[in-house]
């Protein structure tokens, strides 16, 4: 607590791409009016005709830096043009911040040196969002993840932005500070899980803020805000005897796997809403979702960062920025081995996955587009992405 009082005081004194950027702004119906009737004449809708104010916003920075100054300022403009955080968070609010530090040391190895540019949230990051949560009346912080051990948050930087807030680091994979886990229900309409076994934090807290790493998945296609969403789930309550070290039993086995992975990540957003999504795009890698994705997993710099109030309208956008269709039919790039988790999601009314139904704010997706490499096809065997 000292810590924190200590900041309020001080507050108040690349690899080669397969195309070039240039390629793909010169073909920017990828990520503009082409890529959207690509949408169009997939799922059979209509463009909506809806105003701009009752469109999603979702904003768009572009900066190559980590610099904490940089960070704040940029964060704080994003906050701002999506209408400030006093609709999320309110005087006194308890928030869940979940960040990716996916695979922990266990599996990511000597990449583990480098995670925080490469497949993990970045601390600067997740100082930025805690500040302006602080500021906008947080009372109580949580940072979170499932890890496969408790080491990884001092080794990826994360105790010092703790105690800058007075944050308590929690992991998802124990029950502590309980002494249980809680059964959370999943509502109406759920297609695998009926209820999830959760960390009770994640049911208790006044608002959620996910603040993923931009990349692919192996399993899934991109993974982004709702993608983070499996990390609330605890490893040891859904492992199966074919992988008990990661969450094997949410993927499932054969040909299961080729969409049983997208429609849990739509239970676990309906158990658990995402009221504010921040994605740090500024170094991170393409290809793959951590450095046990061999052949293709690689490091960039997009210096760009995404946020939004609707999870799905913002990994809509993130998808484009990444040079994909975000209403990409099932086993199209960049899902080139599953169902498409975000049209699912929009389909169930978690947000919307097509871009003309959504309005970007500060830079524009054309401006930033970083085509990444997507995964390589045939890659729905289990992840080891947690």
């Amino acid at each position: 607590m000292t810590s924190k009082n200590s900041y309020r005081k001080k507050k108040s004194e690349h690899q080669e791409k397969q195309i070039t950027r240039r390629d793909f702004i010169s073909l920017s119906g990828m990520a503009t009016a082409g890529l959207v009737m690509a949408g169009c004449s997939r799922s059979g809708k209509s463009p909506t005709s809806a105003s701009t104010d009752k469109k999603h916003k979702v904003a768009i920075a572009k900066t190559d830096s980590y610099d904490r100054g940089i960070l704040s300022r940029e964060v704080r403009n994003m906050f701002d043009e999506l209408g400030g955080l006093g609709d999320i968070i309110k005087p006194g609010s308890r928030v869940a911040i979940k960040v990716n530090l996916t695979g922990g040391l266990k599996f990511s190895g000597e990449m583990a040196k480098v995670g925080i540019n490469a497949h993990w949230t970045h601390p600067e990051m997740v100082r930025a969002v805690c500040e302006a949560l602080i500021d906008a009346g947080a009372k109580e912080l949580f940072i979170m993840d499932g890890l496969y051990e408790d080491t990884t948050y001092e080794f990826a930087g994360y105790n010092e932005i703790a105690d800058a807030f007075g944050a308590r680091l929690i992991n998802l994979n124990d029950p502590s500070p309980y002494d249980e886990f809680f059964h959370q229900n999943t509502g109406e309409g759920w297609y695998v899980y009926e209820e999830f076994i959760f960390n009770r934090l994640i049911s208790e807290v006044d608002a959620f803020v996910s603040i993923p790493k931009m990349k692919c998945h192996n399993n899934c296609g991109v993974t982004l805000t709702l993608k983070n969403h499996i990390g609330l789930a605890p490893v040891r309550h859904y492992c199966s005897d074919a992988r008990p070290d990661i969450r094997s039993a949410m993927h499932g086995t054969g040909e299961e796997v080729r969409t049983r992975l997208s429609k849990v990540i739509v239970d676990l957003v309906r158990a658990r809403p995402i009221d504010l999504s921040v994605i740090d795009g500024i170094k991170t890698a393409e290809g793959g979702e951590g450095p046990w994705i061999e052949n293709t997993f690689g490091l960039v710099e997009p210096g760009i960062i995404v946020a939004g109030k609707n999870p799905v309208a913002t990994d809509s956008v993130a998808t484009a920025v990444m040079g994909f269709n975000p209403d990409a039919a099932a086993f199209e790039t960049p899902f080139v081995s599953s169902d498409n988790h975000l049209a699912l999601a929009s389909e169930n009314d978690l947000g919307t996955n097509r871009l003309e139904e959504i309005e970007v704010l500060g830079a524009k997706i054309e401006d930033v587009a970083f085509p990444f490499k997507p995964c390589a096809k045939g890659g729905y065997i289990i992840s080891e992405d947690t």
